[in-house]
């Protein structure tokens, strides 16, 4: 997903901060948009380009660039219809769409396919939008936020959740990635005191081993502290009873000498 985030937002970085970039889109879209006006018996034209004081080549504030929809059987003072900015260009919308099949790791022909599926079908959902907008609200009289906010939008979002659908399709590992992202949420978090216990084993082991030596080393010294009482002891029981023997022999004398 890291690869999905840098195509799509790297893509739409460049355009937005490119002025003559976001320009050239905005135009593309705008003479499409008024060729299937005037197809549909309309009178559009395209107005002229706006920077709004942007270089061509490197943005310096952040108002849109934008490029007006005018209408010609209106007077000139009045005849502007919409606006077309970088965001009515569906770039975005596409370069998430590229971005993700760009990034998974699956067969080229299938990546392929969808691309070369998915991103026409965006860019006429597009246009499609783009004239119903002009249509509610410049010929119909709808206010421009129920045209463009509420049908245009949610329009969109049904068309991009089917472009999502058929990208899942056609490239499932891209479905298996996303999937995975939410997974994480179910992880467990690492118990900080499992982790001192399983430590302190990890050490304990190390101690157990130089106390396991050292306990040997004990043990000999102990050992040889036990021969030692033990010979002292033999060394007592010999000493008495040769105290013993030494008591007898002498009452024996003693009776001797009394008789």
């Amino acid at each position: 997903m890291a690869g999905t985030s840098f195509i799509g937002a790297g893509a739409y970085f460049l355009a937005d901060k490119v002025p003559i970039i976001a320009m050239t889109l905005i135009k593309t879209v705008a003479h499409q948009t008024v060729a299937i006006l005037n197809f549909l018996g309309f009178s559009m034209a395209v107005g002229g380009e706006h920077y709004v004081g942007n270089e061509l080549f490197y943005r310096i504030n952040y108002d849109n660039i934008y490029l007006n929809v005018v209408d010609t059987s209106l007077p000139g003072y009045n005849n502007t219809v919409v606006g077309i900015i970088l965001a009515c260009t569906a770039f975005q919308s596409i370069m998430i769409f590229v971005g993700g099949i760009m990034a998974v790791d699956a067969d080229k022909r299938r990546k392929l396919k969808a691309l070369l599926l998915i991103v026409p079908i965006i860019w006429v959902a597009n246009l499609a939008r783009n004239v119903g907008v002009i249509v509610m609200h410049h010929e119909w009289g709808w206010s421009f936020h129920v045209a463009h906010n509420v049908i245009g939008k949610g329009g969109s979002l049904i068309a991009l959740f089917a472009m999502a659908y058929l990208m899942f399709k056609i490239v499932p590992e891209l479905l298996d990635n996303i999937i995975s992202l939410i997974d994480l949420l179910d992880r467990k978090k690492p118990n900080p005191s499992s982790a001192s216990a399983s430590n302190s084993t990890e050490g304990g082991g190390g101690s157990a081993g130089s106390g396991s030596m050292d306990g040997d080393i004990c043990s000999a010294a102990d050992m040889d502290e036990d021969t030692g009482t033990v010979a002292r002891m033999a060394d007592g029981v010999e000493n008495a009873d040769g105290a013993q023997e030494a008591e007898k022999e002498a009452k024996v004398s003693d009776l001797d000498k009394a008789q």
